[in-house]
């Protein structure tokens, strides 16, 4: 890449009407140059021809843990946090199609990038980014784009999931990572924001599953632990545990010895988990103001039927129906998943109603 304070560049105005354009305006245009007895090769290289393909590339992250767009220098981001950075690619116009995209995001420093996708709103369609593609800490994220632009279908988004460095003992600096886009015909960049991640010393985990099926007045015991990464000894008298359940706050309460920091239960009572879909989010605070992450598990009662992952777009094919009772078809690859954790139960006898 060049180097974007050492660019000279200078910009003049030229009107066409000298030019006596015939019907298709076209105003073809490039460069030359003289020389004498010494001559060498002058090389030119061309990011974009405006007149094939014109595109832009912009970029968003977003943190999932508090569910909110990080802004430039934001400072309010935490050690573990679950984020995802967004590339979105916007296909302007022009004669040519943009292809064979090859798309590099390079790593910033203290991110950990585990999967992506690659997902065509126009078309309904997203494709997973090979999981090799992440292996072994890599500096950069490296996979050609699937599907094509054109006027058809105009935008592609990239996402790559991850989180923050998981221990900051001090704060932390994400700076600013370049990612560039090269096809047949265009070749664009982009560079993400940079941001700070907050020193945290005191972490809170638990191996209790994310989704966790239990039946009807059934209770919980969620276990956790709590870790000073400075070497400070864990005192369970100076941790209060705060915890809620769809957002309603639990009362607080201290740990002690028969519930200490370093292995304590998250006791929940079936009257507690009132609803099929329970989301138990909790954190803790010692005694000096030092606050953990917060951990959130989701815990349904009696098993449940929910949709999981879903295409932005569900389109189906045009066709004229011949009777009512024709399947109309899908168009592209779109899907739908259906999570059933009800409890299965052995079908009974049905009848089989035929209309006349």
């Amino acid at each position: 890449m060049p180097d974007a304070n050492n660019i000279k560049s200078t910009s003049f105005h030229l009107d066409t009407a000298n030019f006596n354009l015939q019907s298709d305006s076209k105003l073809y245009w490039g460069f030359t140059g003289s020389t004498g007895k010494y001559y060498e090769n002058n090389l030119m290289i061309f990011e974009s021809i405006p007149s094939f393909v014109d595109a832009e590339a912009t970029t968003k992250i977003h943190d999932n843990t508090q569910n909110r767009d990080i802004e430039k220098n934001d400072s309010q981001v935490y050690p573990n946090d679950d984020v995802s950075y967004f590339y979105n690619l916007d296909y302007k116009g022009w004669t040519k199609t943009w292809n064979g995209i090859n798309a590099k995001m390079n790593v910033p420093k203290n991110i950990h990038f585990t999967s992506g996708t690659v997902s065509y709103p126009a078309t309904g369609n997203t494709y997973q980014i090979p999981s090799d593609k992440f292996l072994n800490a890599p500096a950069s994220i490296e996979t050609v784009l699937p599907e094509q632009l054109n006027q058809d279908s105009r935008k592609a988004i990239v996402e790559l999931k991850g989180h923050t460095e998981t221990i900051a003992t001090e704060k932390l600096n994400v700076p600013s990572a370049h990612a560039s886009f090269e096809g047949d015909n265009l070749i664009t960049d982009t560079n993400t924001i940079p941001f700070f991640i907050q020193a945290r010393n005191l972490t809170l985990k638990s191996n209790f599953p994310d989704i966790k099926k239990i039946g009807q007045h059934e209770d919980v015991d969620i276990p956790a632990e709590l870790e000073y990464h400075d070497g400070t000894s864990l005192v369970s008298s100076n941790m209060t545990v705060y915890s809620s359940i769809n957002d309603k706050n639990l009362p607080s309460f201290k740990l002690n010895d028969s519930n200490p920091a370093t292995g304590f239960m998250l006791h929940l009572s079936s009257d507690q988990l009132s609803s099929k879909i329970n989301i138990v989010k909790f954190y803790v605070v010692d005694n000096l103001g030092n606050k953990t992450n917060v951990i959130t598990k989701q815990i349904n009662v009696g098993g449940t039927v929910q949709f999981g992952s879903v295409s932005p777009q569900l389109n189906f094919k045009t066709m004229n129906l011949t009777s009512p009772n024709e399947i109309i078809p899908r168009m592209n690859n779109w899907q739908i998943d259906v999570i059933d954790s009800e409890k299965k139960v052995a079908p009974g006898p049905f009848k089989l109603m035929l209309a006349n």
